[in-house]
């Protein structure tokens, strides 16, 4: 048996010892590193999973791409061995180490093939792991580095009674759980589902983003519940049952169960989390939060506040105590220092006296507190930060990089990709949608959705990100970085896209930026529709786009807008009627008026009010979203009495009437 394979042998009795994991970097020819690989592989406990990332280690291994980490979430593992000679990627990687249990090594192999900024990031980080050759092997680590816990599961207990108070409990009091992974989050929920199934008659639906992440739930299920049976579309046991349902369907099923389990709740759209908790009186949302949730921070800054608003009851518990691994886990520590998973923002009182600079990859790597400033700004944001844009950051020269400083601490900044400049062959084949090269989407959208051709050709830059501490928001830094952006970095014109909300398209627009592009879909993430816009001086193009947008726009809002938030509707057609002219006749004015006061029925005036409506909306007076749902987007009584919370076409026409009693109908003469 060599050194090598000895010291790996010690160094798995010690972590299985201390329920830790180590982390060990072979130093050493591929052929060499293969060959310490496959010994560690043959000699492994036969009842232990092997994950092999990269490369093919056998039949006993789950063999995966280093693309793949994703598919094994929320299963387990105990040696892990990663190539790094094959393309790095950040969010399957931190997707797989999860799945490590205490006990278990993870093990690189192979180089890292290119002299990047993001490599040469990554190769600081793996200096501090354990490092393995033929030549020189490390000391073991101490035994008292770390230690099993006395009770793992006392916490996990903690949150299976909060589970149980909500489906026992008062209704309308739901509970978030929310954890960093490995603290045994979605085993609880499967855990107080099998206490539910033998003390109830309860009907449980259970949804998450794939059926595959709640595994561990139906397992512990089964493990505390041996009498509930298994069918194709459940678990039964007497009149009671847990289904696992996909979010669209559970949506439609109103009253098919009697409480409702969401696991990884964060990669859900918002919108569609609001429908649930006002479809269901007994929710739990149970999520990881690992330093990046799974779509962005709309879980935490904008769903959590909107649920306590809804349901001042609403409990919250964070699990911190980790199942698979004993507290202080070195591996743990290495993995969130090297994705920047510690984010801790400061608190600030002001702003005054901030300066604005241009940043490099070089200067992060020189710094790399600076990073993890930027990366926590970012996260705090509404944004779909992953553990990829740290290395994108680090690797992407088109990438650009500007910050707000009030001394050495950072208080805004924004993150740019140059777009464009492209070869116009290339942009014949975007505008025919043969090609979509990656990193261009203002340029490519611009050219082969409005045949915008020439703004492929320019140079342009998309914000990709901005974010303020929240602590001094409102101060103008985010314009100001916008500003500073624009003079940094001479290009022909600026673009962004984002999920649109009535606050972010009034940032932008203050800005100067127009909107040329409105998404038909919702984002999968944010639940809205993408806009695209735009700020340029004395483009010819522009016109054009601008134009196009806003003939698509009214005649798509009866259709492919129909579920597009009113308050994001009204300021952009109010934009497109810009410069039309809508005659009213008294005759109109003086029906409309007599319809307000109840003198004729609504389809007598529809045409009128129409009319009415569309003239003040063209000199920005205020117009109703009620009103325009009804009139402008021509929506039934029903759908405008649920979007409104009215009980049906004699309220809604009740609440109409009312507005247009106090409207000043001279004034749109």
């Amino acid at each position: 048996m060599t050194s090598e394979h000895t010291f790996l042998q010690n160094l798995h009795h010690i972590a299985i010892t201390r329920n830790c994991r180590f982390g060990v970097v072979v130093e050493d020819t591929e052929r060499c590193s293969l060959e310490i690989c496959q010994t560690v592989i043959e000699h492994w406990p036969r009842e232990q999973r092997i994950l092999c990332f990269g490369f093919n280690g056998g039949e006993r291994c789950c063999n995966l791409s280093t693309h793949q980490g994703q598919q094994i979430l929320g299963q387990e593992s105990h040696l892990m061995i990663w190539n790094l000679s094959q393309p790095w990627d950040a969010n399957s990687f931190s997707a797989a180490i999860g799945t490590l249990s205490g006990g278990g090594l993870l093990i690189f192999i192979g180089q890292l093939q290119e002299s990047s900024a993001a490599n040469q990031w990554l190769n600081q980080k793996l200096s501090h792991l354990l490092r393995l050759t033929r030549q020189s092997v490390p000391a073991l680590p101490s035994e008292h580095m770390t230690g099993q816990d006395n009770d793992p599961y006392s916490e996990q207990q903690t949150a299976v009674d909060s589970i149980l108070r909500v489906a026992k409990g008062h209704r309308k009091r739901p509970l978030i759980l929310t954890a960093d992974r490995g603290r045994g989050k979605t085993s609880a929920l499967g855990i107080a589902s099998a206490e539910l199934m033998q003390s109830s008659q309860l009907r449980i639906a259970v949804t998450a983003p794939t059926k595959r992440a709640i595994v561990p739930l139906f397992t512990h299920l089964l493990a505390h519940a041996p009498d509930v049976s298994q069918r194709k579309d459940g678990f039964y046991l007497g009149q009671a049952s847990l289904k696992f349902v996909a979010m669209d369907q559970l949506l439609q099923e109103l009253d098919l169960y009697d409480f409702v389990l969401v696991d990884e709740a964060a990669a859900f759209p918002v919108p569609m989390l609001q429908s649930l908790v006002e479809q269901h009186h007994r929710l739990v949302f149970s999520t990881t939060i690992n330093g990046y949730e799974g779509c962005g921070r709309g879980f935490t800054l904008t769903f959590q506040r909107w649920l306590r608003q809804q349901r001042p009851e609403t409990r919250l518990m964070h699990m911190t105590q980790p199942i698979r691994w004993c507290s202080g886990d070195p591996l743990e520590a290495w993995y969130r220092d090297t994705l920047l998973l510690n984010h801790r923002l400061p608190t600030l009182k002001d702003a005054t006296g901030y300066e604005l600079r241009q940043l490099t990859a070089q200067n992060m790597l020189d710094d790399t507190g600076l990073l993890q400033q930027i990366f926590t700004l970012l996260v705090s944001a509404h944004y779909q930060t992953s553990p990829n844009d740290v290395f994108q950051v680090l690797t992407d020269e088109a990438i650009r990089i500007v910050a707000a400083f009030r001394g050495d601490t950072v208080v805004g900044c924004v993150l740019g990709v140059l777009e464009g400049q492209l070869d116009p062959s290339l942009v014949t084949d975007i505008c025919l949608g043969k090609r979509r090269p990656r990193g261009h989407l203002g340029a490519v959208t611009l050219a082969n959705q409005l045949g915008i051709a020439s703004a492929a050709e320019q140079a342009s830059l998309r914000v990709m990100r901005i974010a303020v501490h929240p602590d001094v928001q409102g101060q103008g830094i985010g314009s100001q970085l916008l500003r500073f952006v624009g003079d940094q970095v001479r290009t022909d014109f600026l673009s962004t896209s984002f999920g649109c909300t009535p606050s972010l398209l009034a940032f932008w627009r203050n800005n100067g930026f127009v909107t040329v592009k409105l998404g038909s879909k919702r984002d999968q993430a944010s639940g809205r529709y993408s806009a695209l816009m735009v700020k340029a001086n004395n483009l010819q193009w522009l016109a054009e786009a601008l134009q196009q947008f806003r003939t698509q726009l009214l005649f798509e809002l009866n259709d492919t807008f129909r579920a597009v938030e009113t308050a994001v509707l009204m300021p952009l057609v109010g934009e497109a009627l810009i410069g039309q002219t809508y005659p009213v006749s008294d005759v109109s004015y003086s029906l409309v008026h007599r319809y307000a006061l109840g003198g004729s029925n609504y389809e007598s005036v529809a045409g009128n009010l129409y009319q009415i409506i569309l003239a003040r909306l063209t000199m920005q007076q205020p117009v109703s979203s009620l009103l325009f749902n009804k009139v402008v987007q021509k929506r039934s009584w029903g759908e405008c009495a649920r979007q409104h919370n009215l009980t049906g076409k004699k309220q809604v026409e009740q609440t109409i009437c009312a507005e247009l009693q106090t409207w000043d109908y001279l004034q749109c003469k």
